[in-house]
């Protein structure tokens, strides 16, 4: 690569993953624990989809690469109880890299604003030395479909307190004593199972544990409780 065909992830171009996360939580329109679930969902869910365009940053600010969906393959965004303290991607790339977020899609899908300019819309990602490819008329009109469609609708959420319920029913069922190491995993497995058979999908494994991990507790009062 030469000087010439360097890129630069420009911040008016070019989201890290913590205010992108903190970005679409607003966008959810929900608070505290459920926002952070609904947010990582999505933006697990859009990278390798390529809804949200990303990129591989180096340290210097150069664009390594346009992230694919391959690249995301085993790849999980993770973040703390308070995302403002810092979002990461598990496993990390090579030491020193790390993952932005194109903003002219992060904004048509998460926006915060009521509206956003053409030109930025209509800007294009690019790499070092790589032209974006142009979108087909059909590809194109599919897509306003979508937003269209969303806009009216909006996002399906998932319903948390019936998958909570089931967990509660799981443990019941399975005579779990009070303060048994539950295996947050395999009662993830099991709810996304219990979703795709009830539901045809189900949420994503990443949010379904971090919903489990919560909701454990409550069973560990309840059962150690005095009747």
């Amino acid at each position: 690569m030469n000087e010439a065909e360097t890129r630069i992830a420009h911040p008016c171009d070019w989201v890290e993953l913590t205010p992108a996360l903190c970005q679409i939580m607003s966008f959810v329109g929900e608070g505290g624990a459920r926002a952070r679930i609904r947010a990582l969902e999505y933006i697990n869910r859009d990278l390798p989809e390529k809804r949200l365009r990303a990129a591989l940053v180096a340290s210097d600010n150069t664009i390594i690469k346009i992230l694919e969906k391959p690249d995301f393959q085993g790849r999980t965004v993770c973040s703390p109880l308070n995302p403002a303290e810092g979002v990461w991607i598990e496993p990390p790339f090579e030491e020193g890299q790390r993952v932005c977020i194109w903003r002219a899609s992060l904004d048509e899908w998460y926006s915060t604003h009521p509206a956003m300019p053409a030109a930025v819309a209509d800007r294009q990602p690019r790499a070092a030395g790589e032209i974006a490819e142009k979108a087909e008329p059909s590809a194109v009109a599919d897509h306003e479909s979508e937003l269209s469609t969303r806009a009216r609708r909006g996002r399906k959420p998932h319903d948390w307190e019936l998958y909570r319920a089931k967990f509660y029913l799981m443990l019941d069922n399975d005579d779990v004593p009070a303060y048994a190491d539950i295996n947050i995993s395999d009662y993830a497995d099991r709810l996304m199972t219990w979703g795709r058979n009830n539901f045809d999908k189900s949420p994503e494994q990443a949010a379904m544990r971090e919903n489990v991990a919560e909701w454990k507790p409550l069973w560990q009062r309840l059962k150690g409780a005095s009747k």
